[in-house]
């Protein structure tokens, strides 16, 4: 699979009012992900990802550079909030993943459209 620079291959999904809410898992606890561990962590994600936008923006900065860049993306395009960000840990405490999420707004007006990377 061939995609253009600068264009991201990302699966869409659809959330619309009424529609339930999933119960939480049990198996799994999340909060708030401390921004050090955070970074480290998407920079590794980011260095071994298959995703042709992910990749092309590790070989043109680095994983490091690159996961930094993300986690500073900010513009009238974009609003997330620090404890959106949110560390995936087993009940014993011990960190299996992580959530990111943001909200577009179209030609930075309203919020129309929210993203999990």
């Amino acid at each position: 699979m061939t995609v253009r620079s600068g264009y991201y291959l990302k699966i869409p999904f659809v959330w619309e009012p009424g529609c339930p809410v999933p119960n939480q898992a049990s198996r799994l606890r999340f909060r708030p992900a401390p921004a050090d561990w955070l970074a480290e962590a998407l920079s590794e994600v980011l260095a071994t990802s298959l995703d042709p936008a992910d990749q092309l923006a590790v070989a043109e900065n680095g994983a490091h550079r690159a996961a930094t860049v993300l986690l500073a993306l900010s513009s009238p395009y974009f609003k997330q909030e620090p404890d959106w960000w949110q560390l995936a840990q087993t009940q014993g405490g011990e960190p299996v993943g992580f959530v990111l999420c943001s909200v577009f707004a179209q030609n930075g007006g309203q919020p129309f459209e929210g993203t999990i990377f």
